[in-house]
């Protein structure tokens, strides 16, 4: 349903308005990097719109798939209250996670131009962006017996999503090969709050993304 409805997104902006003249449309493979202990990293890809404020500065709106990986969750445990155990422990748990982000942002150049007057140039950027990435996992819960003094509050598969907004920082680098513009990205990711908790934790504070893509000039169209 949230891949059908970025699809609808993308569809309606490029309806909107009578001329492409400022719009650019892209597609991008990626790789996501997350720090801390889950060590998770995901290959992608994703859409991209863009419109040019200026010939210095591009808003944009992007929807992104990161593919299914496999990491240890953490499922966290209540002793039966004796006195004699701690209170609270982690079990570890075999899940795996896939993400769908959906962003907007802001690119500047400090080198070069949006729509450069000498074909074949080179453009470098600065990026601004934020995003509200979505992860949904499936995790199997199947505690040991050395768990049977602990509450734990669900056994079997258990499947779920978890909301984080994030915002992020990077830098490109284009290059135009005829019409289009070949791009790569890279940025550093910070999740800024949690929009929904989710009962088995999967901790992605920070991290590293980086894409390549091709951006078109709609105006190619008018």
């Amino acid at each position: 349903m949230i891949k059908i409805k970025l699809i609808y997104f993308f569809v309606f902006i490029l309806c909107f308005g009578t001329s492409f003249g400022k719009y650019n449309f892209c597609g991008q493979g990626s790789y996501l990097n997350f720090f801390g202990k889950t060590e998770l990293s995901h290959f992608g890809g994703g859409l991209k719109l863009e419109y040019e404020y200026n010939d210095w500065a591009v808003f944009y709106g992007s929807g992104n798939y990161f593919a299914k990986q496999d990491y240890t969750a953490v499922v966290e445990a209540e002793a039966f209250a004796d006195g004699t155990r701690p209170y609270l422990v982690d079990i570890p748990v075999p899940s795996s996670v896939f993400f769908i982000q959906a962003a907007a942002g802001l690119r500047v150049y400090f080198y070069g131009e949006v729509n450069p007057i000498k074909k074949g140039a080179i453009g470098l950027y600065g990026i601004g962006e934020f995003s509200l990435l979505i992860g949904t996992s499936d995790s199997q819960v199947n505690p040991g017996p050395e768990y049977d003094d602990y509450n734990v509050p669900f056994t079997g598969q258990v499947k779920g999503s978890f909301w984080n907004y994030t915002g992020s920082l990077g830098v490109g680098a284009e290059k135009q090969i005829g019409r289009p513009f070949v791009f790569v990205e890279s940025k550093f990711n910070a999740k800024i709050d949690e929009a929904n908790a989710f009962s088995v934790s999967t901790k992605v504070p920070f991290g590293l993304s980086y894409f390549i893509g091709l951006r078109i000039p709609l105006s190619a169209y008018d």
